[in-house]
């Protein structure tokens, strides 16, 4: 496996908040109210939300990586059999936290039917250290409740893609684009977000996949009928790649 970096990153992140937890305690030991509710607020930020975050945004490497491990599968040694092993408890995780985010979805969607702000409150407050996971979207539809999960399929799809269909580029980048085209429709007119300003900020950034995507799919369908990759097309198309990087 190779995504040894992100689990790094996601035990620097657990050991801060341990950090922040013990001076938090601490403060509440020395009744010194201001310094705790500042630790309160950095263990609550840290303890879940920005490993929740680091734990998206590494979804995609742990998919491709741990599909490696699986079509490469080879139980001849120790290191291997480590490597499988590390590999199925992050798809567990992986399960899990889809899990846990349409558990919280569900809640949320109880209490705004039953009309309960008191409820609304208490949820918000058990559940703030996750708040990552629900807040910022639109609850009009079950996907907009859920966007969070249904961004994360988006960022592994490729990643699945890549691993197993590598065998067939004209496939593999055509999916690519369709990926890219479904995921602007969606947010365009589903509108998930609730910020106009992070409702911009993705279209831009799925727009710039797509036109790198396409181009992508553009260079693979133009070495398939012999166009020369010195050719000034393929050069162009190549540019259009490297700029959008």
């Amino acid at each position: 496996v190779n995504f040894w970096g992100k689990l790094a990153s996601w035990i620097i992140v657990i050991l801060v908040a341990v950090l922040f937890t013990a001076v938090e305690n601490i403060c509440k030991t020395k009744n010194w109210v201001k310094a705790r509710d500042t630790f309160e607020r950095l263990k609550i930020i840290t303890k879940w939300n920005l490993l929740l975050v680091l734990i998206g945004a590494s979804l995609d490497d742990i998919v491709f990586f741990s599909s490696l491990e699986f079509r490469s599968l080879h139980l001849n040694s120790s290191i291997a059999g480590l490597s499988l092993e590390v590999c199925l408890v992050m798809i567990t995780l992986l399960l899990v936290f889809a899990m846990g985010i349409v558990h919280l979805a569900r809640q949320l969607k109880s209490l705004k039917s039953l009309n309960s702000s008191r409820g609304y409150e208490e949820f918000l407050l058990r559940w703030q250290g996750y708040q990552v996971l629900y807040r910022g979207f639109n609850h009009n539809v079950i996907t907009n409740r859920l966007f969070y999960l249904v961004y994360i399929i988006r960022l592994i799809l490729p990643s699945l893609v890549a691993a197993w269909l590598f065998v067939s580029p004209v496939l593999q980048t055509a999916l690519y684009v369709f990926i890219n085209l479904v995921i602007i429709l969606y947010i365009g007119i589903l509108k998930p977000l609730q910020s106009k300003i992070n409702h911009i900020q993705i279209l831009l950034l799925e727009a710039t996949a797509f036109v790198i995507n396409t181009s992508m799919f553009v260079l693979v369908i133009s070495d398939r009928s012999e166009v020369s990759p010195n050719s000034n097309f393929s050069i162009m198309v190549g540019d259009i790649i490297v700029f959008g990087n």
